[in-house]
């Protein structure tokens, strides 16, 4: 006897998910998409996946004269094997780490997250500038965005993108060398700051809502 083998909305590599009652009373679901880097023959690209592999670089560092930093980047799910219906309320993680070179330095904050598929944006969110940093006080804090997505349909072979734009501004004074830190693997090992003695992770997570098929 041939067994047919069942069909699943996400492939298993791609995502885990599992439900508990609300969920199921609410019909939704959230899956876990873990932000990574990896390789093709292009060089590094920005993937997100399910499972947790080694990211190939832990975070993005990045190093400027003490005024902006800004990190822009979008990961990518590979195309879905059946269709799938996303609603609802998402989180997304983000790991930020930068430094202060002078007392006087102090960083705000703004972060942008777009939800895409293909390459329409469907859902986006910007931060209300985050401030509480106190002057001469290095930022370090994974920050936990909370966006709605509106019903969103991905047919087989769509492709679900996440685009992540960081952006710290000195509105203090000084223009002493600083350096940047986002963080984007799913193993969560240590960064030079992100790391377990800051009491942080280097996970990049994103929680995406879909619709459950019961």
């Amino acid at each position: 006897m041939v067994t047919t083998p069942p069909a699943y909305g996400i492939p298993a590599e791609q995502a885990i998910a599992s439900y508990n009652y609300r969920d199921i009373a609410e019909g939704t679901g959230i899956v876990d998409f873990n932000a990574y880097v990896g390789r093709d023959d292009s060089g590094l690209v920005y993937l997100m996946t399910g499972t947790l592999p080694y990211s190939e670089v832990i975070e993005t560092s990045t190093s400027d004269g003490g005024g902006t930093s800004s990190f822009d980047k979008t990961f990518i799910l590979s195309g879905f094997n059946l269709p799938q219906d996303m609603e609802g309320g998402g989180l997304f993680q983000i790991p930020v780490a930068r430094d202060v070179g002078v007392s006087s330095q102090q960083w705000r904050t703004s972060i942008i997250i777009d939800v895409i598929k293909n390459s329409t944006v469907k859902a986006t969110i910007t931060t209300a500038n985050y401030d509480e940093i106190p002057a001469g006080t290095s930022l370090r804090r994974i920050f936990q965005i909370p966006l709605t997505i509106p019903l969103v349909h991905y047919k087989k072979g769509d492709v679900l993108k996440v685009r992540v734009r960081v952006t710290i501004t000195n509105i203090g004074s000084g223009s002493t060398a600083n350096t940047t830190e986002i963080g984007h693997d799913p193993k969560g090992r240590d960064g030079a700051d992100l790391n377990a003695a800051n009491k942080l992770t280097t996970q990049m997570i994103f929680k995406i809502p879909f619709r459950i098929s019961l």
